[in-house]
């Protein structure tokens, strides 16, 4: 089920051209392995090009294919589906742009946050409506996370998030360390902590 808006191509619905209501997902939609990053990934990808969180999604970018919904493919020919929500994806956006310090020790542009989140919409399945999940007490805001792996029936959750961390594994769903999960598709540097 994609929802795509042609008419306006400032409009978020034209950006989120993969997005799924959470009662709508089916095993044939996904591939081989179902993630969902962390905002904290995510911010770490774009501001640390070499870095574990960047090399998980140049994978899952550079290995999108031509055809909607094409995941990217780890070494050993995994099938990797990025599955982001809304919610996850406004974080970043916050992040990335309010965080003046954030900003004034990497100084990046507007324009490269807007082509980064654009990126992100392109490649992932939006989750837009998530379950209400209270998983997290010390951290409510990490639930959204939760949320968007339930939503998607992931396989993992990479997060540098140590309240997400510390849980190893929700109804299912393994939850790693970028290192860790680099490790399963057979790449990156095992021992660098979370990226």
């Amino acid at each position: 089920m994609k929802s795509k808006d042609n008419s306006n191509p400032n409009s978020n619905t034209n950006l989120n051209t993969n997005s799924h209501s959470s009662s709508n997902l089916n095993s044939e939609q996904k591939g081989e392995l179902a993630i969902v990053l962390d905002t904290n990934v995510l911010v770490s990808a774009f501001i640390a090009p070499g870095g574990n969180p960047a090399q998980i999604l140049d994978r899952i970018i550079s290995g999108k294919g031509k055809e909607e919904g094409k995941g990217g493919q780890g070494r050993r020919g995994r099938s990797l589906d990025l599955y982001l929500s809304k919610g996850i994806l406004d974080e970043a956006r916050r992040v990335l742009l309010e965080y003046e310090r954030l900003r004034e020790n990497y100084n990046y542009s507007d324009e490269e946050v807007r082509d980064f989140l654009n990126a992100l919409k392109k490649a992932a399945q939006v989750i837009v409506n998530p379950p209400s999940i209270e998983v997290i007490e010390e951290d409510p805001d990490d639930d959204e996370i939760l949320a968007c792996a339930l939503a998607a029936e992931a396989d993992y959750i990479v997060s540098g998030d140590s309240h997400l961390k510390d849980l190893k594994v929700h109804e299912g769903i393994e939850i790693l360390a970028p290192a860790e999960f680099l490790a399963i598709l057979g790449e990156g540097k095992e021992d660098e902590e979370a990226g």
